[in-house]
């Protein structure tokens, strides 16, 4: 059988006395709290003195402890002693009509409280027994005291039912043989202790919460009245002004799939208000008003004070919703406004059709541009190479040359002819852009004309031609080179320039 040592012992007068007040042996009449078998105060000079069961029995005297530091709360009543109640703080949140959480602070300072009364193992309800019940200042306060486990929820819940202010004092590193002075100065100061619940603290709440009202209050007071100025100087501004806004840009698209390629054309247009006419209603951060769109649509428009719900007005079709964000500064920047419109699937509807509209138009333009392509390639193919030269001339406004040349295999046509068009439709055409050589080593179109071959030797051949025909002129100031087979054309070109001449390099 272990049994403890316990510094306290429950004496025949039914109060709890300390080893060193208890007579020696059996003659200390004190009876175990926990187990109530009889003790033996042993007070020898081999070991600390302590009260030790008489009987070996299983029993770890916890409650000892326990039971001395209610008895001192007793006392310190009857001795009208003060006892240090904890502080407890808390917040409380709120939620403006923007939707902004804001907090305040609340609470109840640590203080020391004169005990007038204090009784033990007190009925709450049936349920709830406190340790102690103290008349603290005037105040009702149950006192807890934990040397092992701290009190659960449920317990607390219970305090919180009944609303009840009761607080907790922690002995956890309390000595068992702890004095009666050790034992008072820590249940009356020093223990560490909390609220468990504390009615005081209801007030502090309510009052925070007030505070923390008005604080809002008049924050939105001051906001509206920016937003109704802003408001004002929006329906009362130019057009001017009214452009400083971002105006949204509504977009169609339309998307057509043929020989294995996506065809997409995009049309977009930005509405804007150019006149506002009287304001309609005013509601907790809501102006409706009407106005007239491109001078002639009528519209709903509807300031919101950003973060303002909108789910429960009604808003006609079409609206423009303006939302207005009023900074800590208490300001408002045009740039930031935020601008939706809404019920407005007709003008999407004729978006579309516009998109729709345009992508036709593009594609007649491709087809007749390809009837034109056809019908001059046929023409230039079906021109010797006397009367190519002849059209290229003519084209530059210059005289054909006298010397035609030979064929070169790899362009199937003469020098002076490939040069001719190179220059024409790459050089002369392309004033400012930038052309690349590969492109046109590899164009489908040159090979219509000129019916090249297309193998990798003869591209490669006319990459090399055209390299080294762009850097003669390069060298003459009417290319520039812009890295590897790209070169920007000059925007200064001289309006009579021969091609199929030899450039004579700087």
């Amino acid at each position: 059988m272990n049994s403890a040592k316990l510094g306290w012992g429950l004496h025949a007068s039914g109060r709890m006395r300390h080893i060193e007040m208890a007579e020696r042996g059996k003659k200390c009449d004190c009876v175990c709290p926990d187990c109530g078998s009889p003790l033996i105060a042993k007070k020898g000079d081999q070991v600390v003195w302590h009260f030790a069961h008489a009987v070996p029995i299983e029993c770890n005297g916890e409650s000892a402890l326990h039971r001395a530091a209610k008895q001192v709360i007793e006392d310190a009543a009857t001795n009208h002693f003060s006892i240090l109640l904890p502080e407890i703080s808390g917040t409380v949140s709120q939620q403006d009509i923007r939707r902004r959480h804001f907090e305040g602070v609340w609470s109840v300072p640590s203080r020391l409280a004169e005990i007038s009364a204090a009784s033990q193992e007190v009925r709450i309800r049936s349920d709830l027994i406190a340790d102690v019940l103290a008349i603290c200042d005037q105040q009702e306060v149950a006192i807890e005291i934990c040397v092992t486990n701290r009190k659960t929820e449920v317990e607390q819940q219970k305090y919180e039912a009944a609303d009840v202010s009761c607080i907790e004092i922690m002995l956890f590193d309390m000595k068992w043989n702890a004095s009666v002075e050790l034992i008072e100065e820590a249940v009356l100061r020093s223990a560490s202790r909390c609220w468990i619940h504390c009615v005081h603290a209801r007030y502090r709440i309510d009052a925070a919460r007030v505070d923390l009202n008005q604080k809002i209050q008049d924050q939105i007071r001051d906001e509206a009245a920016t937003f109704d100025g802003f408001c004002s100087l929006i329906m009362d501004s130019e057009i001017k002004q009214l452009n400083l806004l971002n105006w949204p840009i509504l977009k169609a698209k339309f998307s057509q799939t043929s020989d294995s390629s996506i065809t997409t054309v995009e049309v977009s247009e930005t509405p804007k208000i150019t006149k506002f006419l009287d304001v309609c209603s005013r509601f907790n951060g809501i102006i409706e008003s009407t106005g007239i769109v491109n001078n002639k649509i009528p519209v709903g428009v509807y300031f919101i004070l950003d973060g303002i719900d909108i789910s429960t007005i009604s808003i006609g079709s079409p609206s423009l919703i303006i939302s207005v964000d009023i900074n800590e500064f208490e300001s408002v920047s045009l740039e930031k406004c935020g601008l939706t419109w809404v019920g407005i699937d007709r003008w999407i509807d004729k978006l579309n059709a516009k998109a729709v509209e345009k992508y036709q138009k593009r594609e007649n333009q491709r087809l007749e541009s390809e009837k034109r392509i056809d019908s001059f390639a046929e023409y230039f193919i079906g021109l010797n190479n006397l009367e190519k030269l002849a059209f290229i001339a003519n084209k530059l406004n210059i005289s054909p040359p006298s010397y035609i040349g030979p064929v070169v295999f790899h362009w199937n046509t003469t020098w002076s002819i490939w040069k001719g068009l190179v220059w024409y439709y790459y050089v002369f055409k392309k004033k400012e852009e930038v052309v690349y050589l590969s492109s046109i080593a590899e164009c489908k179109w040159l090979s219509r004309l000129l019916s090249w071959s297309d193998t990798s030797e003869s591209i490669n051949k006319r990459q090399k031609d055209l390299w080294f025909w762009f850097k003669d002129l390069e060298s003459i100031g009417l290319v520039g080179h812009e890295g590897a087979q790209f070169f920007n054309v000059s925007k200064m070109l001289p309006k009579k320039f021969v091609p199929w001449e030899k450039i004579k390099v700087k």
